[in-house]
């Protein structure tokens, strides 16, 4: 989908009598070349700050440190959770889970998964009983170039950074997404999205993070309770 640019010209309309009208009409050419110089420069000007404004060109969170809070809604149940990572290549992920804790510890070299009062959990890079997608919580320079080939402009709007420039996303089988931007640096700060049934809102906080992975966890599958 092709970029929208939503441009909005208010024009003032003045209504004059008739020697009033003849006056103004009149007046010096000089002054009136002048005025329609500055008028088409007033016009070029607000015209490429438009197409700036409206460049869908967000900062990669790739290799940046942040805090992501997760909030979903679907069939009737709200799910609250967050993500860290430390801008090198771990992850922690935080929920709660049928009324248990839950934390999970993503690292190149292997997952660590901790539930309630259980103890840590070991497993090799790779496997799907800790698996977390970290994915899609990450925008790296690929997935944000194919989102601007699907990207309309919505113009800026009230944000937690303050005010955003903001976009809506569509992919085919993939839903809508509403990527906010702050507009001073233009890092992703808030994306909302809607698959199917299914809300969620993932906003994010840049700050340091520090991961460590737990020493004390019992390798699965080996370890049997």
């Amino acid at each position: 989908m092709s970029k929208l640019v939503i441009s909005l010209i208010v024009a003032g309309l003045v209504v004059v009598g008739g020697g009033a009208a003849y006056v103004l009409m009149s007046g010096d050419d000089e002054n009136d070349e002048a005025a329609t110089s500055q008028s088409n420069e007033a016009d070029q000007s607000e015209s490429e700050n438009s197409e700036a404004t409206s460049e869908f060109a967000p900062v990669s969170t790739d290799g940046v440190a942040f805090v992501a809070t997760i909030k979903t809604a679907a069939g009737g149940q709200n799910v609250n959770a967050t993500m860290e990572y430390d801008g090198e290549a771990n992850y922690r992920y935080k929920s709660v889970q049928q009324g248990q804790n839950l934390e999970v510890i993503t690292t190149p070299e292997a997952s660590y998964m901790k539930l309630g009062n259980q103890g840590w959990f070991k497993y090799a890079s790779g496997t799907n009983q800790a698996n977390v997608n970290t994915d899609d919580y990450q925008y790296d320079e690929a997935k944000l170039a194919d989102y601007k080939a699907n990207s309309t402009y919505k113009g800026t709007g009230s944000c937690i950074a303050g005010t955003c420039d903001i976009w809506e996303v569509t992919s085919a089988g993939s839903g809508t997404a509403t990527i906010y931007l702050d507009s001073s640096n233009q890092r992703i700060v808030q994306v909302k999205t809607t698959i199917n049934n299914t809300q969620s809102t993932i906003t994010y906080d840049y700050k340091s993070v520090k991961i460590t992975p737990p020493a004390n966890a019992k390798t699965f599958p080996n370890y049997a309770q």
